[in-house]
């Protein structure tokens, strides 16, 4: 009497699904892989809630990996699509399906079965594995959300904290457009300003995806630092008639000063300039400069002014 002895081998291999790489660029391609420990001679490749559509199929057949996704022909895998790695001629322990995600897919969920009739178990199934599609910062914003502040120098500006909507999380840097400081931070902490500080200011958001940036713009008033002159000379002597190049006064002031002059402490002309054109021996004098602004006032150093002549 013959007996027909079948034996099971009893499965013990866990499964997995991974994918390439943390996040995936839309687009691009990204590689999805199913371990099985205990080989398996077809592993499929599904996406839920869709159960019964399968995404991918790789069946071994003679020592090769072969594409049934749409067929049950023996197409042989090509690298751009499906990969497997083989064992024997009819068996592999690693199969790679090569897809290529779109934002939209970001959070989907995917698993892979692997059948192997000689185990006890012909068939197990990965945990879910959930796919995760990077997405750029789409919106910069800020808190407080005012991109435009006027202080006066020695104010305090508040912190301002720049925030993005990233896949993965960005990172944040702050640069100063006329003179390029970098903070490697979401928040821009100026404190007590001084005028220096004036300008606009630029929040980069950036991530793999990309980067985005707004602005903020700070300006910081102050009154004129003290007048200068150009030429810097404080003393002209003069024969009558001629004539010396244009003394200007000039100062730092935000915003912008007004400019007067006086001689020998009387008005003598509004403007930066101080115009000693064919002089005569009535502009002899003491002449000084007043920057102004509504923050405060500076007067130049003296210009004295000798016009010789004959009697």
């Amino acid at each position: 009497m013959l007996f027909l002895l079948l034996v099971f081998l009893s499965s013990s291999d866990a499964v997995t699904l991974t994918g390439s790489s943390e996040y995936t660029i839309p687009g691009s391609e990204f590689t999805l892989k199913c371990d099985v420990p205990e080989e398996a001679s077809q592993v499929q490749l599904y996406r839920r809630p869709d159960l019964t559509a399968i995404q991918g199929s790789i069946q071994v057949s003679g020592g090769q990996c072969h594409n049934t996704t749409t067929t049950t022909t023996h197409v042989l895998c090509s690298p751009d699509v499906c990969s497997c790695t083989t064992t024997s001629t009819l068996y592999g322990t690693v199969f790679q399906w090569v897809i290529q995600p779109q934002t939209g897919d970001h959070g989907s969920v995917w698993y892979c079965q692997r059948t192997n009739a000689r185990l006890l178990g012909a068939v197990v199934t990965s945990p879910d594995y959930t796919l995760n599609v990077v997405d750029g910062p789409g919106t910069v914003t800020l808190s407080p959300s005012a991109i435009y502040y006027t202080k006066t120098e020695r104010d305090t500006l508040p912190d301002i904290t720049c925030t993005a909507d990233c896949r993965p999380g960005c990172t944040f840097v702050w640069t100063k457009l006329d003179n390029p400081i970098f903070t490697a931070s979401d928040v821009l902490s100026l404190g007590q300003l001084d005028r220096s500080e004036h300008g606009t200011y630029i929040c980069t958001a950036r991530n793999v995806a990309g980067e985005l940036t707004t602005r903020v713009f700070v300006s910081v008033m102050y009154g004129p630092s003290a007048a200068g002159l150009s030429p810097p000379a404080t003393s002209y002597t003069l024969t009558e008639r001629q004539t010396i190049s244009t003394v200007t006064c000039s100062s730092d002031c935000n915003p912008v000063c007004t400019y007067r002059w006086t001689k020998n402490g009387q008005s003598h002309t509004t403007g930066s300039g101080l115009h000693l054109n064919n002089i005569q021996r009535g502009q002899t004098g003491e002449y000084r400069c007043t920057a102004s602004n509504e923050y405060g006032s500076q007067t130049s150093s003296e210009v004295t002014v000798i016009v010789k002549f004959d009697l």
